[in-house]
Parts: structure tokens; C-alpha cells; sequence
């Protein structure tokens, strides 16, 4: 299975970052760009990328977060405004980043990172940039004007919440996109709390 560990977002969060995504799908395509945009209910900081791994591993991943999440309290985030990796050149991600909750953020994925390393996965070879992926871009006639309209595009308008758990979410590719399950809901407490209900070693609900 294809894993991830993610910080999900409230439901009114998804409905402003997607008034944000509408908004920009509409600018990117009059400039000629093509981009493949995330679907609202799939918004989500990623803390780390586990890639492929055997379902029997899941009880010691789930064991590892719970690990991560013990200790860690919660905060609050806000939403800024669209930015876009690289900098310079051809583009290839559109996101939004943080006005606020960058260092706790930056910290739980610390967290995240020491506690999957014993199991074999390996550190990330960049620093950690919290961000929201809005939209992989495929092409861009003009990089540049896509820059100066992500420049001129404002942060939600309310755009801040409460972080108070992290997600272990399981993504099956396909054809018409990829689908997110969440496996296991880890809460931001002074001990390890796991969302109720199945099996405490593995619950499998959506």
C-alpha cells in the first residue's frame, strides 16, 4: 500500500481554499497553462511521504506515529497566500503556505521523521516547507505571468483553524486520480490518543 502522514483540514478550511483553486484554474488557463488541480476533499499539509510499503507493516507505522503525536500539543495555523515551486524557471507546484503555525507544524513533522527512521524509511533530503498543494503544473507557456498572479491572489479570508491531530492516509492511484483513505487519526495530546472505534492497532475507516 501507498502511504502518507498528513495534517487534514476542517471542512470550512477546504471550502475557502477551494473558492482560492477555482479562482486560479480560471487565471492559469486563460495564460495557456495546464494544470492538474487537487480535488477539495484531498487538501492537506503532508508531513511525510512513506511510499509503498506492506500492509503488515501498518501496526508498527501506526505504533511509530503514536509515538510522534505523544507530547505534542495543539495549535493553531493559518492560511497564506499562493506561492509556487521553483522559484525561478518552469514551474511545477502550486501551493499555499502558513502566515501562522509554521514552527509547530515544522516540529510535528520533525516528530513524524525521528519516529519512521528505526523503521526503515528514509530521512527526506530536503528541509520541511509546510504547504498545501493546490496543482501540479504540466506546462506553462508563460511561467513568469502565472508568478505574478499567484503574487496577486490574497490568503483566505478567515483561513485559520485548530491542529489538533495528524493522519495516517493510504493514496491508490488511478486513472481519473488518485483516492485517499484514512487509515489511522492520531491526536495532538500529552499522550497517544487514536481516534475511536475498530481496532486499536489498525483501523481502516475512511
Amino acid at each position: 500500500m501507498r502511504v502518507f502522514v498528513a495534517v487534514p483540514l476542517p471542512d470550512d478550511i477546504k471550502r475557502e481554499v477551494a473558492e482560492i483553486s477555482r479562482g486560479l484554474a480560471a487565471a492559469c488557463l486563460r495564460e495557456g497553462a495546464r494544470v492538474t488541480w487537487v480535488k477539495p476533499e484531498q487538501f492537506h499539509f503532508t508531513l511525510k511521504f512513506l511510499g509503498e510499503c506492506a500492509e503488515d507493516q501498518a501496526p508498527r507505522i501506526i505504533q511509530a506515529l503514536e509515538t510522534a503525536a505523544k507530547g505534542a500539543s495543539p495549535f493553531t495555523a493559518a492560511l497564506g497566500g499562493p506561492g509556487c515551486y521553483p522559484e525561478r524557471g518552469p514551474l511545477r507546484i502550486i501551493w499555499l503556505g502558513l502566515t501562522e503555525g509554521e514552527a509547530p507544524m515544522v516540529d510535528l513533522a520533525a516528530r513524524v521523521e525521528a519516529a519512521c527512521g528505526p523503521l526503515g524509511f528514509p530521512k527526506e533530503d530536503r528541509p520541511f516547507s509546510a504547504h498545501l498543494t493546490l496543482g501540479r503544473v504540466k506546462s506553462a507557456r508563460s511561467p513568469d505571468k502565472i508568478r505574478s498572479i499567484l503574487a496577486a491572489t490574497p490568503a483566505p479570508p478567515a483561513g485559520s483553524w485548530k491542529v489538533d491531530s495528524f493522519a495516517l492516509v493510504q493514496s491508490v492511484l488511478s486513472p481519473h486520480g488518485p483516492a485517499y483513505t484514512t487509515l489511522q487519526t492520531f491526536h495532538l495530546t500529552s499522550s497517544p490518543a487514536v481516534s475511536g472505534g475498530g481496532s486499536p492497532a489498525y483501523d481502516r475507516r475512511g
